[in-house]
């Protein structure tokens, strides 16, 4: 589990100070001396207002991890707000969401004219154009939305606002939730499940004719995959940066893993199926054949995150940097083929040192036949090693 963030829990302290009687006024007062104040920069920059008062706010006790959420709501708008913090800095996503549009518009009324046109709502149905997808979707128990963003990146802060629909799809296993994100001039679509239950058949339902597994048919057990979620993201005008991420699992049992290498001691789990779509010039989606798998290798006990590029070639090499701590090197041995005999290629007295720091890791597998060809590591120890007999340090 992720250290929990100081920076989220002075936030959270700051809110909770200036909440009162379960009313929270998001202000400069109120933020402006917290590291969330850029979404001062996300309301004055895409939505034209200076401050948003909720009531019946909710918030967490404390922040657990890396991040937190605060809800509450403003006659018919209800508003998200995730604080996430990656690298010491503070992303926001604010969901300004109602069952009308014409809600978000009293509660926004800057929003432009056209901010709604590609969303069309009729008798708690809403119909939506997606680009790269055939036809409209249509969803029924429509809720629209406003979705804000505010991405830190070495200081430098980008906000973005969105026109939102969720509903429920009609795929051919039964309906099932759907958010859809419309394109504007700073961002793609994104449309993703609301919740879990979607499968790869309803997924062909969404796209249909296109084998998106078929490029990874080399790297993963793709004809007992099943999904756990997916995020689709398309650029009509960058059509090279669309993608779709699939979560996926072993259909039968997600718990084991969808691959191992020398001798099950090497694992790939937590598997996320990354693919590259285009987008032509007369919308229509394709496979180019490339994309990524990312997941944690489980090395005995050594949890590393990595990301296996397709098309694979002949060998995948893992680098990581993972910094844990190791009682002894017995730990590494157990990784080996033939860990057994380990410590006779070692130094005399290294094998016997404890409190080692693992700082260094390169693994490389053989895709032909899952063997291990290379284990290279870097250890450091606190322990001293005594390279000469019988003189005192």
């Amino acid at each position: 589990m992720p250290q929990t963030s100081t920076n989220l829990q002075a936030l959270l302290t700051s809110l909770r100070d200036a909440e009162k009687d379960s009313m929270l006024v998001l202000d400069q007062i109120t933020l402006g001396a917290t590291s969330a104040a850029a979404l001062l920069d996300l309301f004055a920059q895409q939505l034209a207002i200076t401050s948003f008062t909720l009531e019946d706010v909710q918030l967490p006790p404390s922040v657990t991890g890396t991040e937190f959420t605060l809800s509450g709501g403003h006659a018919d708008v209800t508003l998200d707000v995730r604080f996430t913090e990656i690298g010491g800095e503070i992303a926001i996503e604010a969901l300004f969401r109602a069952p009308a549009i014409a809600a978000l518009r009293k509660a926004l009324p800057a929003l432009p004219a056209d901010f709604f046109t590609a969303i069309k709502g009729s008798g708690g149905t809403a119909r939506v154009s997606v680009p790269g997808l055939t036809g409209s979707l249509a969803l029924t128990s429509a809720r629209y939305g406003v979705a804000g963003r505010v991405t830190p990146s070495s200081g430098l802060v980008t906000t973005s606002a969105a026109p939102r629909v969720d509903g429920q799809a009609s795929p051919p296993d039964g309906a099932k939730g759907l958010l859809v994100e419309v394109p504007t001039a700073t961002s793609g679509a994104r449309v993703a499940p609301l919740a879990g239950s979607w499968t790869l058949r309803d997924l062909g339902w969404l796209m249909p004719g296109l084998a998106l597994l078929a490029p990874f048919q080399g790297i993963l057990p793709v004809d007992r995959l099943g999904l756990r979620g997916f995020e689709l993201s398309l650029y009509p005008d960058a059509p090279n940066l669309s993608s779709i991420s699939l979560d996926v699992a072993d259909a039968t049992d997600p718990s084991q893993p969808l691959w191992t290498a020398a001798g099950k001691k090497v694992k790939l789990t937590d598997v996320i199926v990354t693919v590259d779509l285009m987008i032509s010039a007369d919308g229509a989606l394709s496979v180019p054949g490339t994309g990524s798998v990312q997941g944690n290798f489980l090395l005995g006990s050594l949890i590393l995150n990595a990301q296996i590029p397709c098309p694979p070639t002949a060998v995948w090499s893992l680098t990581a940097y993972p910094d844990l701590s190791l009682k002894s090197l017995g730990e590494i041995a157990k990784l080996l083929p033939d860990g057994s005999s380990f410590h006779e290629l070692l130094p005399a007295d290294l094998a016997g040192l404890g409190d080692f720091a693992f700082t260094y890791l390169r693994i490389a597998v053989d895709v032909s036949t899952f063997s291990l060809i290379e284990f290279t590591i870097a250890l450091t120890s606190t322990a001293p090693w005594k390279l000469v007999p019988d003189v005192s340090s």
